[in-house]
């Protein structure tokens, strides 16, 4: 098999699980328009973070990734490593 592929079943895969990760953000949205106060505020800042890793990712994997591009794989890989950063910040502080 070409690299070409491979390239582009990962780029299909990226904008899949970036596709996903959308829908996670409307649920967020939907859950914050039922609170009130501090804790609504908080969880749209959630959904606002979560559809831009997510858009982030689908625009990369697209773009870049499906042409086999050394810097998608690095935007991609960095990306997605520094979303996972905060939440690894909360797991260390439970």
């Amino acid at each position: 098999m070409s690299t070409t592929l491979f390239a582009r079943l990962g780029a299909l895969f990226f904008a899949i699980w970036g596709v996903f990760h959308v829908y996670v953000a409307w649920q967020i949205y939907t859950l914050a328009l039922t609170q009130n106060g501090i804790a609504q505020g908080r969880t749209l800042q959630l959904a606002a973070y979560m559809l831009t890793i997510a858009l982030f990712a689908v625009v990369i994997a697209l773009w870049r990734n499906w042409r086999n591009d050394r810097l998608g794989y690095w935007l991609i890989s960095s990306g997605s490593w520094w979303s996972c950063f905060p939440a690894m910040s909360r797991w260390r502080a439970a």
